[in-house]
């Protein structure tokens, strides 16, 4: 699906999933992937969105606040977010990123670590 929001370019495009009720009882699921290219000063901030992200740099940079703490992801790093917690991320020259929101109840058994 093509994007509607701003400070995402146009060509940038993502996917919906609708796993099954056995993927969401047992397994890891993915619920929505993409690909965006973020313009300059795209920003985003959540206290919460239910699911986890990892996320590709492929190009450019930003900065992840989470826990009160600010880190850099540039081109080449692996972004791994728990969600539910506060987050933000943003960027005053752009970057763009392959992404994935995933959940499952294997997650409720072992907290995600975040890594920075």
């Amino acid at each position: 699906m093509k994007v509607n929001e701003n400070r995402i370019a146009p060509e940038s495009e993502y996917f919906v999933y609708s796993p099954s009720a056995v993927a969401r009882n047992t397994f890891f699921y993915p619920i929505c992937t993409g690909h965006f290219i973020y313009d300059p000063h795209y920003e985003l901030r959540r206290t919460s969105y239910d699911s986890y992200l990892l996320m590709y740099v492929q190009k450019g940079q930003f900065i992840l606040e989470c826990e009160g703490k600010k880190q850099t992801a540039g081109m080449g790093s692996f972004v791994l977010l728990d969600c539910y917690r506060p987050h933000a991320y943003y960027s005053d020259t752009g970057w763009e990123s392959i992404w994935c929101h995933f959940d499952g109840q294997m997650l409720m058994c072992d907290k995600v670590t975040q890594k920075f």
